[in-house]
């Protein structure tokens, strides 16, 4: 089984959306970056493996490595 990796990247509006790696649309938007980090990591919980990387800024920068 191949890990996967999820993202938690800022909208320019505020919201932050959960993508998995290589998606072209997000799982899901969300109002906070903490339900979205909480999101991302249910994700990894119930599919049993993975990653959670969290981005702080819209170009690309990473504020947090694996969870």
């Amino acid at each position: 089984m191949q890990r996967a990796t999820y993202h938690v990247l800022p909208n320019a509006d505020g919201t932050w959306q959960v993508k998995a790696e290589g998606a072209s649309r997000a799982w899901r938007i969300h109002d906070s970056r903490e339900t979205a980090v909480n999101e991302a990591l249910n994700l990894v919980r119930a599919f049993g493996r993975g990653e959670v990387l969290v981005h702080d800024r819209q170009e690309g920068g990473s504020a947090d490595g694996p969870a």
